[in-house]
């Protein structure tokens, strides 16, 4: 493994704009399955093109190509699973940013509340403002998480790509919450699991490429396979 030292402050994307207002939600799989899976997340899920980053494509950032990203290689492996399922995936650095200022507007989401999910993966934390006090971001978390849970599905809850101080309180209501937790925050001292050498903007090339988007992929669909055993 090669390791380096990568501080999540780092990631220079802005959480801002990362894709259109209008196509913030895609759906995967067969509608009348009986498993409902929603997937919460940022640019490491979906990130629309931005020239001026160097970033011309919409899928998560820094995956070669669509089917190579984190969402598209979770669908496979459900699918080569003979898992039935129907997932919505709903881009959320727009939450990320709003907790992070004091405005947290939950009604954006009525949909994600709505859809039902059984599952729900919260894959988010990286664009949370460093002066967010760890109780503020716990609170709106939970807050959040409680909104879109409606059906009282389970929640599985990831760390972090890039290690943060967040990642505690992840781990904290994960636990209270006697939820799933799968940790990433090795994966982002890994420099062989970022694009490193791929893209000249610094914060697209400490995006997962594609072997950090297969192992997260990999890690989220263990344990949604493991829910479904039980």
């Amino acid at each position: 493994m090669s390791e380096i030292k990568v501080q999540a402050s780092g990631n220079t994307v802005s959480a801002k704009n990362q894709v259109n207002v209008d196509s913030h939600t895609s759906y995967f799989g067969d509608p009348s399955s009986s498993l409902r899976i929603l997937v919460v997340g940022n640019s490491i899920t979906r990130h629309g093109p931005k020239p001026d980053i160097g970033w011309f494509w919409d899928w998560g950032m820094a995956a070669t190509c669509e089917e190579n990203d984190f969402v598209h290689q979770l669908v496979s492996k459900l699918q080569k699973a003979n898992i039935s399922f129907y997932m919505m995936v709903r881009h959320a650095s727009e939450w990320e940013i709003g907790m992070s200022e004091g405005k947290q507007d939950l009604s954006d989401f009525a949909k994600c509340q709505e859809f039902g999910a059984d599952i729900i993966v919260y894959r988010l934390s990286e664009n949370v403002a460093y002066e967010v006090p760890q109780e503020t971001y716990y609170a709106a978390m939970k807050e959040f998480i409680n909104y879109l849970n409606k059906k009282g599905g389970k929640v599985i809850f990831t760390t972090s790509f890039w290690k943060k101080k967040e990642d505690e309180m992840t781990r904290k209501l994960a636990k209270e919450m006697g939820e799933p937790l799968i940790e990433l925050g090795d994966l982002g001292e890994d420099a062989s699991m970022m694009a490193f050498g791929k893209f000249e903007h610094p914060g697209v090339a400490q995006h997962p490429n594609d072997k950090g988007m297969a192992t997260i992929a990999e890690r989220v669909f263990e344990t949604i396979e493991s829910l479904c055993r039980k």
